[in-house]
């Protein structure tokens, strides 16, 4: 099929469309994606974001009429930047899909195929680690430059209506980033004479506008940025994939990954077994815990807004750059989580925007929802502060999907969740949770929820395992006795056998500690085994029935 002006073209089959041949239109949709027109003129693809507004549903709708869904004859609900890309971006739940209008209901069509045909520079990706609102993706488009030049413009991908029109686009030996095609006057620009397409720009120093507005040195007007065009090119299926193996784990500790430090989630991204929570270090400690949890090997950092440590782990990362022995921010899986005070759609976009500028990066390799509501009977939740008090959960859950097909989060992640919500996020969900991150520990392991995470694919990840260690002697004797004998057996802690457990399940862990002796002992719980027999004991022990309980 040949190409038309060098965009992506679409073929559409299915018992309800017949065929479709679709090419791109110029501009953006209303939500900030590229619209389509059939080669008749008469159908159009293009995505549009569903009222109420709040509700945070992205969909892209194949009608008659531009921005009208009544007449829609299929959509598919999906934060795709591109129709090439809503198999990526809406997967792991084969309940949903395009659905057809059939018999006045809305009912899944397994005849419908769409299918893309595109350069490998049809979708860039541009990583801007200065400044986050740069960072994203961009879609070649047809524009009124001289000829030579017009297959070398590429639309930024709008996170926002309010977000101004940004494009890539070439000039001669130039490649610009501006907010108006062809102008000389552009917010950054590198020299790259032998790139004839986006993908192919090989400098990574660009220079960008000189931000010190009231110092502004007319003689030296640029600051030179570090910048990353990334496309999908000959070893990826599409760009995300491209984008999840450019920012997963690749430098990790050899002793660790060969005795199974390592996880993969469902799509790919490195997950490390053993990692640091951070909930509850006090500030005085962070700097040296984290520090030496990072310099002994760990490679996962347990965060969230709620803990207040963002711009804590930010500023570590930028303190220790020039130590060999501290590994970069961009070689550790980083955990972040929005509370519950700041459910709702466009809240929680907010969160994320503000987590990537605490953090200092361009994406999170994980953002969870911390809770599922705000309980005013809790005080430590302070519900008193809530944003939006109609915000909900399946609102912001809406809004990680956004962000993972953006690319600002990598995985999607919900904590505290029990069985009956996370049902209901089955039933919500495009994209099902990589990590779910509940309070579990021997005698009260969860077990509901950890089987829910193996039928899904998904990371189970306790919290707090070894929180009432300390009391089961009282509490709890038959646990406590099992564990003694056990920690005993194996010459470790208490602690650690509980950790051991988890793992020997497929857990990840993400045990607290601000003391050397803990941190080794955490990360050494991948250096030996329990016994199928201790394994079964100690799966059989519930709090519940201990007699002393």
């Amino acid at each position: 099929l040949s190409k038309s002006n060098g965009r992506t073209v679409i073929d559409i089959t299915g018992k309800d469309v017949g065929n479709l041949h679709f090419e791109q239109l110029d501009g953006h949709s209303l939500s900030g994606r590229p619209a389509f027109a059939s080669s008749e003129g008469d159908m159009y693809l293009y995505h549009i974001q569903m009222d109420p507004i709040e509700d945070g549903i992205g969909r892209w709708v194949i009608s008659d009429t531009l921005w009208e869904t009544e007449s829609a004859s299929q959509f598919v609900d999906s934060w795709a930047v591109s129709p090439c890309l809503i198999s990526a971006s809406v997967d792991y739940n084969t309940a949903k899909g395009w659905v057809s209008y059939e018999d006045d209901s809305w009912i899944l069509d397994p005849s419908f195929i769409l299918s893309c045909y595109a350069d490998p520079d049809d979708v860039i990706y541009l990583d801007i680690p200065h400044d986050v609102t740069l960072t994203g993706f961009f879609v070649k488009m047809e524009s009124d430059m001289e000829d030579d030049d017009q297959q070398h413009v590429y639309m930024k991908i709008k996170r926002a209506e309010d977000e101004p029109d940004l494009y890539i686009y070439r000039l001669e030996d130039k490649w610009l980033l501006g907010e108006n095609i062809g102008a000389d006057n552009a917010i950054g620009f590198c020299i790259d004479s032998n790139a004839t397409r986006a993908d192919e720009i090989k400098t990574i120093e660009w220079l960008f506008h000189n931000p010190d507005i009231e110092e502004y040195d007319p003689s030296n007007p640029w600051v030179g940025e570090w910048v990353d065009v990334l496309s999908k090119g000959d070893q990826f299926s599409d760009i995300l994939d491209m984008l999840r193996g450019y920012r997963s784990i690749r430098d990790f500790p050899e002793k660790q990954e060969n005795i199974g430090g390592l996880y993969h989630l469902r799509n790919g991204m490195a997950l490390p077994v053993v990692g640091l929570g951070t909930g509850g270090i006090g500030e005085e400690q962070m700097n040296a815990t984290v520090i030496s949890a990072l310099q002994m090997g760990y490679r996962l950092l347990d965060l969230a807004r709620e803990y207040g440590n963002e711009e804590t782990i930010k500023n570590i990362f930028n303190n220790t750059a020039d130590d060999d022995h501290t590994p970069a921010s961009y070689e550790v899986f980083m955990i972040s989580k929005v509370w519950p005070t700041e459910l709702g759609f466009k809240v929680t976009n907010d969160a994320i925007r503000a987590s990537r500028h605490d953090l200092g990066v361009t994406f999170i390799d994980n953002y969870m929802l911390h809770w599922p509501a705000c309980f005013s009977d809790v005080p430590w939740m302070y519900c008193d502060s809530v944003v939006d008090p109609d915000g909900t959960w399946q609102q912001s859950y809406r809004s990680l999907e956004k962000a993972y097909a953006e690319g600002d989060i990598m995985s999607i992640g919900v904590s505290n969740f029990d069985i009956a919500y996370l049902e209901e996020v089955v039933d919500i969900a495009n994209v099902l949770p990589h990590i779910v991150q509940n309070y579990g520990s021997i005698g009260d392991d969860d077990t509901i929820v950890r089987e829910w995470c193996k039928i899904h694919n998904t990371i189970y990840q306790p919290y707090a395992s070894a929180r009432n260690i300390g009391e089961l002697k009282k509490s709890a004797p038959m646990v406590d006795a099992t564990l003694s004998k056990v920690a005993a057996r194996h010459k470790v802690s208490k602690q650690a056998v509980v950790y051991r457990y988890f793992l020997q399940n497929g857990a990840s862990i993400i045990p607290r500690s601000s003391t050397i002796e803990h941190l080794v002992e955490n990360l050494n719980t991948l250096e030996w085994e329990l016994t199928d027999a201790e394994m079964d004991e100690l799966s059989g022990l519930d709090i519940s029935n201990d007699n002393d309980y």
